[in-house]
Parts: structure tokens; sequence; C-alpha cells
């Protein structure tokens, strides 16, 4: 078993068909927050994903190493945002 990282982080994305948004935040709520606004403004959908911060194997630029828990969200008929986790497992 891989113990999870120490640091991680929350890359957050809503994209709406004019423009487009997307963040890094150190707290899920935060990320919550910001991606929840685009959604209210007219985005159609939100992404949320857990990460950390890692080193490129060929050129030790930084980037981010997804985890696998990721959310996905968007306005309900009741005006409400819904989370949705999403399995990221790989197909047997």
């Amino acid at each position: 078993m891989t113990a999870p990282p120490a640091v991680v982080h929350y890359l957050w994305q809503a994209d709406s068909p004019t423009q487009g948004a997307r963040g890094v935040c150190g707290e899920q709520w935060r990320a919550r927050s910001r991606a929840e606004g685009c959604l209210l403004e007219g985005a159609p959908e939100a992404v949320i994903e857990v990460a950390a911060p890692g080193l490129g194997a060929s050129s030790l630029a930084g980037c981010w190493c997804r985890t696998g828990e990721k959310w996905r969200a968007s306005v309900g008929p009741g005006g409400g945002v819904e989370w949705i986790p999403v399995d990221t497992a790989p197909a047997a």
C-alpha cells in the first residue's frame, strides 16, 4: 500500500463555450467555491482533481502528479451545485 502524498493541492477547471477558468488551491473547500462560482455564472460543468507537486523526469520542470481522486459538478434542477465523485480506476 502506498502512503498518500504529504502535500496535496486541488486543481479545478470550469469551462464554458465562451471562456474558461482554472486554478490551484491548497484547500478543497476553496477549490469548490471557485468552481461553483463559475458554474453559477454559466459554465456547464466543473472538475476538481487532487494532485501532488512533482518534478518532470526529463527536465526537472515542475508538474502536477494527479492522485486519481476527482469530482465533477454541474448545476442541478433546483439551482444548487451537485458534486459527484468520478471513478478514475483503470478499466479491466
